[in-house]
């Protein structure tokens, strides 16, 4: 009451104001306080972190420390630009295993600080701040408590489990079939062919068709470009708005869907409402799964028939049907991209690096001796520099591009002398593992035989791998990721051919984007049939 009593107070004396006094006072209030923030609150804060912070001890540049915003606007356009992870490992080459980030985040480039972080059982939750995009917020990467997100992640994992995916081998083989018959029409016509979009609409229909048992049928577009897979091209920015302006991405997708709706959405961002229509097309599939699940009394199973009730037994409560949309969209978007963007990187370097593709063929011809060979996934894992190409190219190209965070558990810890408070951001980034030379000599350079040489420590490679992350957090389509890649690499190199096309530029390879990966451009080729 006493709140009310003074705010009406000032009203009632604002409004006895001459209107020229509350003019004057309309405008001069913000300037007042923008002024204030920037010559009072800015350098005392500034000083403050310097000197008194708990952090203040840890080196680190004293630039990222005045304005978090302007920090993260400078991290997002050098991340845009590709040099993000450059500039991280320049700092550590500086300041040494850790430095301050920024006011209340620290950044680490030490393995055995991330096995410990990232381990199972961990008691490092995930920070909320880098998770809370506006498609993925309720969804299970985004659950910050490591107990409920185990407990999410398990519900799904026997889908994706070895012995789950080697169950999908027919599956897999019908979509790459229908995608290289799709490739030899382009081959037949002479044109070019975006194949970093038709990989994109290859895995979208393993995913969908698995998950959902509906297909998208993206294979079958004349030129691999729907409109969704267009879509999640344009707005994959989107990662890094949402750590720049949060508040204004929520209430963008909000005004989106709940008051502007889909025709409106489509007059103003076509990109958006497609995005939209995609999301929505992705959770009607799974409440569909619901709704039969329900009406047969729980006897209709499906990939998300574990989060539709309670698991008492467990401790999991059932996902909520927001939940389930985002779950959906999630598990769409990781299946599809990461194995899409890992097959356009290795077949940009294939063929970049000519006497890698004929070795790689002759060992592909050893269980294909003819192009109708129908290999088996046990075949394909007993060839050395099949699975040596993949790994270098996820090594290269991992799907994060910005640091992962963990908040420091209660009562803090100590890293490096250095003593850590509470709530203290954690921050590690994939890339500057995958490009320590230490590890990988020469890392700039795709070169599989790394992990074949003689001699060469590949325990020490592989725990420096870190594409698909670790512990209770690690990704759990690791396995279908590999299946894919490694039926779609023997088969379509065995029938195919391939060389870039006239207009295709290397530079369209880099890697760029704030929170996940995206490629600059598109590998663009043409095919000719091979023989036999």
């Amino acid at each position: 009451m006493a709140f009310l009593d003074t705010a009406q107070s000032i009203y009632h004396k604002f409004s006895a104001e001459p209107a020229r006094n509350r003019y004057f006072y309309l405008l001069i209030a913000p300037i007042i306080y923008i002024a204030a923030y920037i010559c009072i609150y800015i350098p005392i804060r500034f000083l403050y972190r310097i000197s008194l912070h708990p952090l203040a001890s840890i080196p680190g540049p004293k630039s990222q420390l005045i304005s978090d915003t302007a920090q993260r606007y400078y991290w997002w356009y050098q991340a845009e630009n590709g040099n993000f992870s450059n500039i991280l490992e320049q700092w550590h080459q500086k300041y040494g295993p850790i430095f301050r980030f920024s006011g209340n985040e620290v950044h680490i480039k030490d393995i055995d600080n991330f096995n410990q972080l990232y381990k199972i059982g961990t008691k490092w939750p995930k920070s909320k701040f880098f998770y809370d995009h506006p498609w993925t917020g309720e969804s299970m990467i985004a659950e910050m408590d490591t107990n409920i997100s185990t407990l999410r992640r398990t519900a799904y994992h026997p889908y994706f489990s070895r012995q789950s995916v080697r169950k999908l081998h027919t599956l897999i083989e019908a979509k790459i079939d229908r995608f290289l018959d799709r490739l030899s029409q382009f081959e037949k016509s002479d044109s070019v062919v975006n194949i970093s979009r038709g990989f994109s609409c290859l895995t979208c229909d393993i995913i969908t068709t698995y998950s959902f048992d509906a297909c998208t049928d993206s294979i079958d577009h004349p030129t691999f470009s729907p409109r969704h897979l267009i879509a999640l091209e344009e707005t994959s920015g989107t990662t890094g708005y949402h750590l720049l302006f949060p508040s204004v991405l929520h209430g963008s997708v909000w005004l989106f869907k709940n008051v502007l709706g889909f025709s409106a959405a489509k007059k103003l961002s076509s990109s958006i409402a497609d995005i939209l229509e995609f999301e929505d097309l992705c959770a009607d599939a799974a409440l569909k799964q619901k709704r039969r699940w329900l009406a047969t009394g729980g006897e209709a199973t499906s990939m998300f028939t574990p989060v539709f009730e309670d698991d008492i037994k467990k401790g999991r409560k059932a996902a909520t049907d927001e939940q389930l949309r985002q779950d959906s969209l999630l598990i769409v978007m990781a299946g599809m991209e990461t194995t899409s963007q890992a097959l356009s990187i290795t077949f940009f370097n294939l063929i970049r690096y000519p006497d890698v593709m004929e070795l790689l063929l002759k060992e592909i011809k050893t269980i294909m001796p003819e192009i109708s060979s129908r290999p088996t996934q046990d075949q394909l894992d007993q060839l050395p520099l099949l699975r040596a190409c993949f790994k270098e190219s996820i090594r290269c190209n991992p799907p994060l591009k910005s640091p992962m965070s963990r908040d420091t558990p209660a009562p803090g810890t100590e890293f490096f002398g250095y003593k850590i408070p509470t709530g203290t951001r954690i921050m590690h980034t994939m890339k500057l593992f995958h490009t320590d030379p230490a590890v990988f000599p020469d890392p700039q350079k795709w070169d599989p035989y790394r992990w074949l040489a003689p001699g060469a420590n590949v325990k020490e490679l592989d725990n420096n791998l870190l594409s698909f992350s670790r512990g209770s957090r690690a990704c759990i389509g690791s396995d279908l990721a590999w299946a894919e890649a490694s039926f779609t690499i023997a088969k379509l190199l065995r029938r195919f051919e391939i060389s870039y096309s006239d207009d295709f530029r290397a530079e369209r390879m880099e890697s760029v984007g704030t929170m996940v990966i995206t490629l600059r451009g598109s590998l663009t080729v043409k095919l000719k049939e091979r023989a036999g």
